[in-house]
């Protein structure tokens, strides 16, 4: 674990910790998802999708960061076009013939005028560099928050923008629900991979079937999250120390009361990701979690607020992405 000198800033501190599940004084925070654009081509936030995230009242707007081979950093959840060619690649007015709808950070950040704090997801270590840079320039410092699973990228921005507050997210399970399968069985393989883990993962496979049929989302969840549950409390530790962290972004797979408490008592805001199912939403708001980010807002705010399925007509459901 590398350890630095304390950070020339203020600390700050999560919310009041957590009562007991269902009886939180404080609402959960709603964190717009890739900008409320998770369904459209791209992942692409318009500015008539930063102005739902207004209309919404979202806590915090979430957006994914990439930059373009000339430099500028530019709002896109995925880091292809859809005719396979790297946004890194292709100049600003080349991703623009593809992508009309495209923003850069410095448009959004206009549009937006200051109404909406931003969570700014990393997607590639050169917009982490080029992110330093922005953001030592602006005055408004406090109205971001920098997240990714990436610590080195995290590292390099705990000196390049010491004030703006890092949130590293946990666990790394890729980009798309194909790479989310893949990591979690090598995960599992990871994880019980002796005698010891291997009796306790049949125990937690065996309370995970038990609920299947009852509880089909909450099974699969229980499964999904085995791997990483029980290590990541250390994880998170031991980023807190290394990047200086402010807050954690957790899969909802792998949220627990134990590991809200734990960050709670090191100050941590921990926020559940990418939440658009009401169930899985007041599963990790009894568990005590500070924000939620979702493509859903409405869904997921009622289901937390009044603790009730809204009808399933209500929304579309959206598409899983980070």
């Amino acid at each position: 674990m590398v350890r630095f000198p304390a950070d020339n800033r203020t600390p700050v501190l999560a919310r009041d910790a957590p009562a007991p599940p269902g009886g939180r004084d404080t609402a959960v925070e709603v964190i717009g998802h890739a900008g409320l654009a998770i369904d459209t081509e791209g992942g692409t936030p318009a500015r008539r999708n930063l102005d739902e995230a207004l209309s919404l009242g979202v806590d915090r707007l979430e957006v994914d960061v990439l930059c373009t081979a000339g430099g500028r950093l530019v709002l896109r959840h995925d880091v292809c076009l859809a005719d396979g060619r790297f946004v890194a690649d292709l100049d600003l007015a080349e991703v623009r013939d593809a992508d009309p709808d495209l923003l850069t950070i410095d448009e959004a950040v206009e549009h937006l005028d200051g109404r909406v704090a931003l969570l700014l997801d990393i997607k590639m270590a050169a917009a982490a560099e080029l992110l330093g840079t922005w953001l030592r320039r602006r005055r408004d410092q406090d109205a971001y928050a920098l997240c990714t699973e990436n610590i080195a990228w995290l590292l390099h921005l705990r000196f390049a923008a010491p004030r703006v507050e890092r949130w590293p997210s946990f666990p790394d399970l890729g980009e798309r629900r194909t790479h989310h399968v893949q990591r979690v069985v090598a995960g599992m393989w990871r994880s019980h991979a002796s005698v010891g883990g291997l009796i306790r993962g049949i125990g937690d496979v065996q309370r995970a079937a038990s609920q299947l049929r009852h509880r089909p989302h909450e099974s699969l969840a229980n499964l999904a999250g085995m791997p990483w549950r029980a290590r990541l409390p250390a994880d998170v530790a031991r980023a807190r120390a290394d990047v200086g962290a402010a807050g954690i972004c957790v899969h909802h797979w792998v949220v627990s009361e134990q590991l809200v408490e734990e960050a709670h008592a090191e100050g941590l805001h921990v926020n559940a990701w990418t939440v658009n199912n009401p169930f899985a939403a007041r599963t990790v708001a009894s568990a005590g979690v500070d924000s939620i980010t979702t493509d859903r807002v409405h869904v997921v705010r009622l289901a937390v607020d009044h603790g009730t399925h809204p009808a399933p007509a209500s929304a579309p459901a959206a598409r899983s992405g980070r």
